[in-house]
């Protein structure tokens, strides 16, 4: 027993171990702040329902969307930063750091728990956690929802487990709850009842009675993707090469690239541009064959448990981003979170399979050799234009990289360079209907009004009808004189989102102008009820609602 003691105490401080290596090593990422452009804004800085944990920030939570998704634990958990910290980015990243160094102590808590080998499990943790294409989830707060979506499924995975063993009906019920939470966090974990099968499969005696006990959380699954498919509705595009068959072989040769950026990570980037094959041509073919490689060595090494098990946790993570239901991205480094558990665990196992007891100087020297590479992600995820800048450096033929790095000067107020960016982006794809919007909005910021609703109207007159071009409609036909129009187009967008805060405010204005003070200050007041207490242009809207009351004090 004493023996026993002593081992876990061991462990436990192994596991402080891990927690703080990784936790030190992302510090510099606390100085990032929040992004310019991407989901910081629309899930963080212009949210209000992030501004306290209150009743109605709660309710707000679960009764919303953002972004098209369903995740209220995952807003939540902004509001509890909001409410310790207020609106610090420091503290945001911090949070993140957190979970993910939570994270990757609950990764050597499991693979301890399956092996035995405490080397095996810490090696693992720390390759799966300091991997450069972790930086994405890490640095990038509003992926915080990747982050505290894995650490409920590691939490349920492990309480399953504990089951498993002892049988307590209090462990079978905790495992459920958490996977509950995490579904509420993010959907993408829908497959963990899959990999719990392939544990109960491969260490279980009594498979099929415990398999049936996977049914609630196949049932939560089951409810989750629905609900992921309906509120992502806007997300979901055609299949891309114009079919199913068009999009497998092309997802084949993203597998290939998801593997060659966890065994060489040069050349990340926050955007991939793969090639659509709509035909099995050279790189369909070799990635194929490679791909039917690694499955016939798991297959000869299929009386090895572990190697199946890790395996498991390397592709079926994967599986919701496979196109399965195609959605508009095919490749993000994000997408390999949970993967890289997997992925890790096997790389560890190879390694000691070659080096034997040495193992831990081959994954040392590995880590070594990953550790600046993820320094250098780490520095680029910030609010300015570097990320973009450097990822033109790799990817200077896609046009999308020219969009981004233009909207970031465009948010930085440096219209001009924008505009010369948004030339260099036409070149490249001059009928984009997103690359004519944000450059219709940046002649609207530009004051050149005819001109951007010029551009703004074609993109609309194409069939695009996205919330924030018909919002800048809305501006532009107002711009130009025509309140009457762009009040119909702010009208347009409040019947979709009654929250929608940049409308609210045209609604205010256009009113204004046609000198009915009653009804914009109706508007101006929504304006105040739908923003945080951040948010600059409250003050314009507060001296609006004064001067209202003066004048109808006289």
């Amino acid at each position: 027993m004493k023996l026993k003691a002593r081992n876990n105490i061991s462990l436990y401080l192994w596991a402080v171990f891990v927690f703080s290596a990784v936790f030190i090593a992302f510090l510099p990422s606390l100085d990032n702040g929040f992004l310019t452009i991407w989901d910081d804004s629309m899930y963080i800085t212009k949210n209000p329902d992030i501004t306290g944990v209150t009743q109605r920030n709660i309710k707000a939570a679960f009764t919303n969307t953002y972004g098209g998704n369903y995740a209220p634990l995952h807003i939540i958990s902004y509001a509890v930063d909001y409410t310790v910290f207020g609106l610090n980015p420091v503290a945001f990243h911090a949070v993140n750091h957190v979970f993910h160094a939570i994270n990757a102590a609950l990764v050597m808590f499991l693979i301890f728990m399956v092996t035995g080998n405490k080397q095996f499990s810490i090696l693992s943790a720390l390759v799966f956690a300091l991997h450069p294409v972790q930086v994405e989830s890490v640095a990038w707060i509003s992926e915080r929802k990747n982050i505290l979506s894995t650490t409920f499924a590691l939490g349920s995975f492990l309480v399953y487990m504990n089951f498993l063993t002892k049988g307590s009906r209090a462990a079978y019920f905790g495992a459920l709850l958490l996977f509950a939470a995490g579904l509420l966090t993010k959907s993408a974990i829908v497959v963990l009842p899959l990999l719990l099968c392939l544990y109960t499969v491969l260490y279980d005696r009594r498979t099929l009675s415990r398999i049936a006990l996977t049914i609630p959380f196949f049932l939560l699954s089951a409810a989750a993707s629905v609900a992921a498919v309906v509120t992502q509705e806007s997300s979901i595009v055609p299949y891309h090469g114009g079919s199913p068959y068009a999009t497998a072989l092309t997802m084949i040769t993203v597998l290939m690239m998801y593997l060659k950026n966890f065994l060489f990570p040069i050349g990340l980037s926050p955007s991939y541009d793969p090639v659509i094959y709509t035909y099995p041509a050279m790189p369909v073919i070799l990635s194929l064959l490679t791909l039917a490689g690694l499955a016939a060595i798991v297959w000869l090494k299929r009386k090895d448990s572990e190697m199946l098990l890790w395996s498991g946790w390397a592709f079926i993570p994967l599986l919701p981003v496979l196109q399965i239901i195609p959605i508009v991205t095919l490749i993000n480094d994000r997408y390999l979170y949970i993967s890289l558990i997997g992925l890790a665990a096997l790389v560890v196992k190879i390694t000691g399979r070659v080096a034997g007891s040495r193992n831990w100087v081959i994954v040392a020297l590995i880590i070594a050799l990953m550790l600046p590479q993820t320094f250098a992600r780490i520095n680029l995820w910030t609010k300015g234009p570097g990320l973009w800048i450097d990822a033109l450096e790799r990817y200077p033929d896609k046009g999308q990289l020219y969009v981004q790095l233009a909207s970031v000067y465009q948010h930085m107020g440096q219209l001009d360079k924008a505009y010369e960016i948004y030339q260099k982006a036409f070149s490249f794809m001059p009928d984009d209907p997103e690359l004519r919007q944000k450059y219709g909005i940046l002649l609207l910021q530009a004051g050149r009004y005819s001109e951007a609703l010029n551009e703004l109207q074609a993109v609309h007159d194409t069939g695009i009808r996205n919330i924030e071009l018909i919002s800048n409609l809305g501006y532009a036909y107002m711009d130009v004189g025509n309140i009457h129009s762009g009040i119909r187009y702010h009208e347009a967008v409040l019947a979709v989102n009654p929250r929608h805060a940049d409308s609210i405010y045209g609604m205010a204005l256009g009113h204004e102008k046609l000198g009915d003070l009653n009804r914009a200050k109706v508007y101006w007041q929504r304006f105040l009820d739908v923003t945080p207490p951040h948010n600059p242009w409250r003050k314009r809207a507060v001296k609006k609602l004064e001067q209202i009351d003066t004048y109808n004090r006289k």
